[in-house]
């Protein structure tokens, strides 16, 4: 029998679920190379990186939700990295002092890949107007909870739920 503690965390999850991807999204894999979002499957080895160590991190994809949602924005970066997601869906802006994990980017918001070891500042954000479209989240992985999309550092749910 489930315990009021594990019900709530299942609630929170699933109503966390909209913070998500368009499928066109790169997803950094452990060798290195680019694996479209709506390509990834259970099982698929992919990166992330340890904040406490600093250090990149080799994760297994564990679970993928694919909901349908309208709010996705469009964020460009100075170096031409492109990103769709939804309009909560939590990057992490290492250089904006105190700022951590957000789902509130604003322009000129410094975020770290790693991989590459570089910055890029965000330069602009607009709302796509769309139907619903089919969008991808890596839900679970076995021991982190962040990736890179399009190469840079995102968590994999949606922070209003964070402890």
């Amino acid at each position: 029998m489930p315990t009021q503690k594990k019900i709530k965390n299942i609630l929170n999850h699933i109503s966390s679920l909209k913070s998500c991807f368009a499928g066109h999204t790169m997803i950094t894999m452990v060798d290195k190379t680019y694996k479209r979002i709506d390509d990834i499957e259970i099982g698929d080895k992919i990166k992330s990186y340890d904040l406490e160590t600093e250090k990149l991190q080799n994760s297994v994809v564990e679970e993928i939700y694919t909901p349908i949602y309208k709010n996705i924005v469009e964020y460009t970066f100075a170096d031409n990295t492109i990103i769709q997601c939804t309009d909560d869906h939590p990057i992490y802006p290492l250089w904006t002092k105190g700022k951590g994990w957000t789902s509130k980017l604003e322009l000129d918001d410094m975020v770290f890949m790693p991989i590459e070891n570089k910055f890029t500042e965000l330069l602009s954000c607009k709302s796509i107007k769309t139907d619903e479209v089919k969008t991808y989240s890596l839900g679970k992985l076995n021991n982190n909870y962040n990736y890179f999309a399009n190469r840079i550092l995102v968590h994999n749910y949606n922070l209003s739920h964070q402890k």
